[in-house]
């Protein structure tokens, strides 16, 4: 069985904020003076994309917890491994988001003290040093342009890679691909 530690020197963690009430789990990957990113396991028990969660709202982060070795047995069983993001650039929310962005093609953004409820799914269409606009991706899989422009500094949880976020951006690319092929048909003189 794999040390308490993790797999690789990354080690698999609890993470308990202040805006939740049940714990996070997932692999710690990445981490600075602002932000801590793991490599989450989903409720499926595998590995299921990355979240960021501002390390102001971080109360606890322990890698000895009760579910700790059935999840070590439920990845090595799957044979799912974490994988650092070498990529990923800490430095500001922005930077984040545009790296997050660059390696996975869309984000998934949460404002949890404005809306809990509201999850927003996209990518950046405008972005200034305060703020930011998305062009958002529906659950439809088709692309809308937001309505109102964000601020970095309402963002307290940032997701990217899940299967989820990337089912949709692939539907939604095939039809742009569909499209774009019709479009390039029809414009074509008969010959």
């Amino acid at each position: 069985m794999h040390s308490p530690i993790g797999i690789g020197n990354l080690p698999l963690v609890e993470l308990l904020r202040s805006l939740d009430d049940t714990p996070w789990h997932g692999f710690l990957v990445a981490d600075s003076d602002d932000f801590v990113v793991l490599h989450q396991v989903s409720s499926r028990l595998d590995l299921d994309g990355y979240i960021v969660f501002r390390r102001e709202d971080v109360q606890s982060i322990s890698s000895d917890f009760s579910r700790l070795d059935m999840l070590q047995r439920a990845l090595a069983l799957k044979e799912q491994f974490p994988k650092p993001l070498r990529q990923l650039a800490l430095g500001s929310m922005r930077e984040l988001l545009a790296s997050a962005e660059a390696m996975f093609g869309v984000v998934v953004l949460t404002e949890e003290l404005v809306d809990p409820d509201a999850v927003e799914v996209g990518t950046l269409r405008m972005s200034t040093e305060e703020a930011y606009a998305l062009r958002r991706l529906s659950p439809e899989a088709e692309w809308e342009l937001g309505g109102r422009s964000y601020r970095y500094r309402d963002l307290t949880r940032v997701e990217f890679g899940t299967a989820y976020e990337q089912t949709l951006l692939a539907v939604a690319q095939q039809r742009e691909q569909e499209a774009a092929q019709a479009e390039a048909v029809a414009g074509k003189p008969e010959g």
